[in-house]
């Protein structure tokens, strides 16, 4: 019998006085550090963590890295206990909310530990009868003490990265009811002495793709775009016509700004500074820069959006881009097409700068189309706005609208994206639902139909990410294995064979790579892996796949080295 449960938070603490975060020791002081203390309830499924009352800060989410106070937040889902085999589980993912890389000395190259997350102590029986013990972890070394074991995530985290999944597992009698844990997080980073708070809770993006180009991110934060350089949206200062791509990546030029969150719309791209300031650059009619102007003029180096917004996430639609700030406000700006407005304020038209999406709701998450946005609240509902043809805003009809809707679903959302003509989203348990046309098989189900309301796709698969593109959808597994189902024409599919055509459910993308990330564009996807490496597929007229050709690859391609 397996007993299983919804997704709890996990945090852990480090040490604060009474003044604020304790100045950074040349050398970890484990005396001052206050450590999480974890309680799992075996057959109700649940795993809580909390700091010590009074402590600063309490109710964020900080970790013990190289003895500084620096903010990180662990999630778990899938948490459960299996009787048969006297295992307790959770799969837990650390999100960086530090204002530095983790798991990297340098900046650049990922440390030989990763992100350890160490048992501070041993698991100690609170209810019932028996000895808990740690399973499958990674290893053990000296961290407080000696021989501790710890779990280890094999890759560098940007500030606002989620890491995959690591299933932490221990060996439970069926005699136990409950148990108690102390837990701490390690990792390199680059600077410990600017470590003293925490920086902004930003969702990364490392990684962006569209139609014509595609753009990535360093672990330090310099920015490089390929494919098609019409309207200067690669950044380098150039302007090319469609017909003379740069097929190799350009470096952005950016100055000293510092990138962590990239997104890539029709002729534009935005990018979001460690800082939280966004900038833009490439085509500005329409007022698709946020910067005030909406001429035809281009914009081949980055210009800063207007209005003062501090942004935790950026998304870019066909020719409008919407962020949500750090008070979790969504703002979108851009142009109107085929008379649709996609910026959710109501008005139907066009906007130079940032203006805020109606409602006074607060979000968690965004994801945009070609014509239309969607966004989840913090209380996990659905909300899409914009053109509504063929069910894509997921309200039961097809009627556009210039405000949030709700989506007409009792799931709880955590993750969505929109694509030409459909929208996908994931639950917190990673089970993907996805509504709007379903030619091409892109919507999962096994069907062709038009859907205007969520239909559940048909897998079993767990996924952490997912987006929906023109004619398929993609998607990240807790493993970090990529999947994609719809048209695999021009090799989108990523299968490695021209066949199937169309895929009608989810099926692995060749090449046995575990991926950190994923991007979807118009015909090209994308994926980070866990070292570090971009490698794209799908359409490649214009170079988007970033290896020198413009030849079509049905599978995961490396991009070509950037330069310097």
């Amino acid at each position: 019998m397996k007993w299983a449960g919804a997704a709890v938070l996990l945090i852990a603490v480090s040490a604060c006085n009474d003044d604020g975060p304790i100045a950074p020791p040349e050398a970890p002081n484990f005396d001052t550090a206050v450590f999480l203390t974890c309680t799992a309830t075996v057959r109700g499924a649940e795993l809580a963590c909390v700091a010590p009352s009074g402590v600063i800060g309490r109710e964020a989410a900080a970790a013990v890295i190289g003895g500084q106070g620096v903010y990180v937040q662990l999630t778990s889902n899938n948490v459960a206990y299996d009787e048969d085999d006297a295992i307790f589980s959770a799969d837990v993912r650390i999100r960086n909310l530090s204002n530095q890389i983790l798991g990297s000395a340098d900046g650049e190259n990922l440390h030989p530990n990763g992100v350890r997350v160490f048992f501070v102590s041993d698991p100690v029986t609170t209810g019932g009868t028996g000895a808990v013990t740690v399973a499958i972890a990674s290893g053990t070394a000296e961290f407080t003490a000696a021989d501790q074991a710890y779990f280890e995530y094999a890759q560098t985290l940007v500030p606002g990265q989620n890491s995959l999944a690591q299933t932490w597992e221990w060996n439970v009698p069926s005699t136990v009811e409950s148990f108690t844990f102390v837990v701490g997080v390690a990792a390199e980073v680059q600077d410990d002495g600017s470590l003293q708070s925490a920086g902004l809770q930003l969702q990364a993006a490392s990684m962006a793709t569209d139609s014509q180009h595609t753009c990535a991110i360093t672990i330090a934060g310099q920015a490089y775009c390929w494919g098609a350089g019409v309207n200067g949206k690669l950044g380098n200062g150039q302007e090319k016509a469609d017909t003379e791509p740069f097929l190799t990546p350009q470096k952005v030029q950016q100055g000293a700004l510092r990138f962590v969150s990239i997104a890539a719309g029709l002729e534009h791209t935005c990018a979001l500074t460690i800082e939280g300031d966004a900038y833009c650059w490439g085509g500005q009619a329409d007022g698709v820069l946020g910067n005030g102007e909406s001429d035809s003029a281009s914009v081949t180096t980055p210009v800063q959006v207007v209005g003062g917004h501090k942004f935790i996430q950026l998304v870019a639609g066909r020719r409008f881009n919407c962020g949500i700030t750090v008070a979790l406000d969504a703002y979108c700006w851009g142009g109107v097409e085929t008379g649709v407005s996609p910026l959710g304020d109501g008005s139907g038209t066009l906007k130079t700068e940032p203006t805020l999406v109606a409602g006074g709701r607060k979000w968690l998450t965004l994801g945009v189309g070609v014509y239309h946005a969607c966004g989840i609240t913090t209380s996990y509902e659905a909300y899409c706005w914009g053109g509504g043809g063929n069910g894509r805003l997921g309200t039961g009809n097809n009627t556009t609208v210039l405000q949030p809707t709700r989506v007409v679903t009792d799931q709880k959302f955590v993750k969505i994206d929109g694509g030409n003509a459909h929208t996908c989203a994931l639950t917190d348990e990673g089970v993907a639902w996805c509504w709007g046309p379903g030619t091409d098989y892109r919507l999962g189900n096994g069907s062709t139909n038009t859907f205007n309301v969520p239909s559940k796709v048909n897998t079993s698969v767990r996924f952490v990410d997912i987006h929906a593109m023109r004619y398929n959808t993609c998607a990240l597994d807790v493993n970090g294995n990529a999947w994609c189902w719809g048209s695999n024409s021009n090799g989108k599919g990523g299968i490695g064979a021209a066949t199937p055509n169309p895929i009608t459910a989810p099926m692995q993308v060749a090449g046995g790579h575990t991926f950190v990330e994923l991007a979807g564009g118009v015909e090209v996807t994308c994926g980070k892996t866990t070292a570090g490496e971009f490698y794209c597929w799908g359409r490649n007229n214009f170079g988007g796949v970033g290896d020198g050709t413009t030849t079509n690859q049905n599978t995961p391609t490396k991009v070509l080295p950037f330069p310097g």
